[in-house]
C-alpha cells in the first residue's frame, strides 16, 4: 500500500472489519454484536487511523494484529472505544501501534 492508495473518506464499520486503505475515518457502530477490527501495521506504516465510536451498547470494540503487535506496547488484542463517542486515532511503525 502506498500513500496514494489510502483515501481521505470515512466508513461506517457495523461487524468485523480489516483494515484495507480504502478510507480513514471510522464510525464505529457495535449495536448489533461486539466488533473487531483488524490491522496489519506493517501495510500502514505511518498512516493514521481515526475511530469514532456512535453507539451507547454494552458490546466491545477491539483492536487486533496480524501477528505479534502492541498498541503503545501492550499485546493485542485490545478493546478500544468502550463507550459512546470516543474517539481512538492511531499510527504504526511495523509492528508497534501508538494512540496519537
Amino acid at each position: 500500500v502506498n500513500a496514494s492508495q489510502i483515501v481521505s473518506k470515512s466508513i461506517t464499520i457495523t461487524a468485523d472489519y480489516t483494515i484495507d486503505g480504502s478510507c480513514n475515518f471510522f464510525y464505529v457502530n457495535a449495536t448489533a454484536g461486539n466488533v473487531k477490527i483488524t490491522i496489519d501495521p506493517t501495510l500502514f506504516i505511518d498512516y493514521e487511523f481515526t475511530f469514532f465510536r456512535t453507539d451507547s451498547s454494552a458490546n466491545t470494540v477491539k483492536l487486533y494484529g496480524v501477528a505479534s503487535e502492541t498498541l503503545n506496547g501492550a499485546s493485542l488484542p485490545q478493546t478500544i472505544l468502550v463507550s459512546q463517542y470516543n474517539v481512538l486515532k492511531i499510527k504504526s511503525n511495523t509492528t508497534n501501534i501508538f494512540i496519537i
